[in-house]
Formats: C-alpha cells, sequence, structure tokens
C-alpha cells in the first residue's frame, strides 16, 4: 500500500529562508550588483509563504492566507516535476534561456547538466517570482560562477544590458 505524501507545511518568512535569500543576493552582486540591489528593495509579498512540498523539497506559494494554494512553477513537487520538465538540454555546450522562473529547481537542474563555460538565463518579467525562488532555492554557487544569470523585468531590455556589460557571454 502506498504511503501518504507528507502534509504540506508553510511558514511565511522562515529565517532560513531569509538567509537563503540574502546568500544568494551577495553571490548575486558579484555579477550583477544592479539586479542584486533592485530585488533586495522587494519586499516580502503579501500571502506568499515557503512552505515543504510534496518532495519534501522547499518551494515559495502564495494564497495560502485566502485558502487557495499557488505554488511557485506550478506544483507542490518542484525536484520531481524539474526533472521531469527537462529531459535534458540538446547541446551541452551551448547557454540557455528558461522563459520564467519556474519553482526555481529547473534553473539549477539545468545548470548542473549543462558544459562548466555555459549559462542559465533565468527570465523574470515579475521580479516578486524571482525573489520568492531566491528565498526557497540556494543558486549561490550557480550565481557566483556565473552559471545562472537572472534577467528580471523588460526580458529583452535586461538581456541587451547585460550582453553590454559582460560581452562574450
Amino acid at each position: 500500500m502506498a504511503s501518504a505524501p507528507p502534509p504540506i507545511t508553510a511558514d511565511p518568512l522562515p529565517e532560513t529562508a531569509r538567509k537563503r535569500r540574502r546568500a544568494n543576493l551577495e553571490a548575486l552582486a558579484q555579477r550583477q550588483a544592479e539586479l542584486a540591489r533592485m530585488l533586495g528593495e522587494i519586499e516580502w509579498p503579501a500571502g506568499a509563504s515557503i512552505a515543504t512540498g510534496r518532495d519534501g523539497a522547499v518551494v515559495a506559494i502564495r494564497g495560502a492566507d485566502n485558502g487557495t494554494i499557488d505554488w511557485l512553477g506550478g506544483t507542490s513537487m518542484p525536484t520531481v516535476s524539474a526533472r521531469e520538465v527537462l529531459g535534458g538540454p540538446a547541446d551541452r555546450n551551448l547557454s540557455v534561456a528558461l522563459a520564467s522562473v519556474g519553482s526555481g529547481y529547473e534553473a539549477m537542474l539545468l545548470a548542473d547538466r549543462l558544459d562548466a563555460h555555459a549559462a542559465v538565463f533565468v527570465c523574470a518579467p515579475d521580479p516578486v517570482d524571482l525573489i520568492l525562488a531566491l528565498h526557497a532555492v540556494d543558486w549561490t554557487r550557480l550565481l557566483r560562477s556565473g552559471r545562472i544569470v537572472p534577467l528580471a523585468g523588460d526580458i529583452e531590455m535586461a538581456l541587451r544590458a547585460f550582453i553590454e556589460h559582460h560581452p562574450g557571454y
């Protein structure tokens, strides 16, 4: 008989998530200081929480205060769905772009599958999605090494600015 999934637990903003966000922003500031500064000014959204997903992974949710749950990336099992969504890059040698933040785990998984010189550009038209992911997922190693490159707001403008400041990326 299959066991029941673990209960979903949520905390509006636990200290571990605050520390994870600080570490991620410090790592991001090494390569993208302006974006780190901008994200550091974003307040934790009302109704958002940090939860433990059904796979045991940390994930951000919205709406817990009104009885609905909107999982960041649309999944209560982010580590399971990230593996399923990302079968693998067609060419490990090339950088790739993700059209959204997802749950945050997709970028980490994909970066680890690419060659060391390739990057994952994570597009976040709504910077709040990015700040939620930075609270939930530890990207510090990949941000420091430039393997994850977040782009927030107007993505075309953000990408142009990034390339201008990082020629040959």
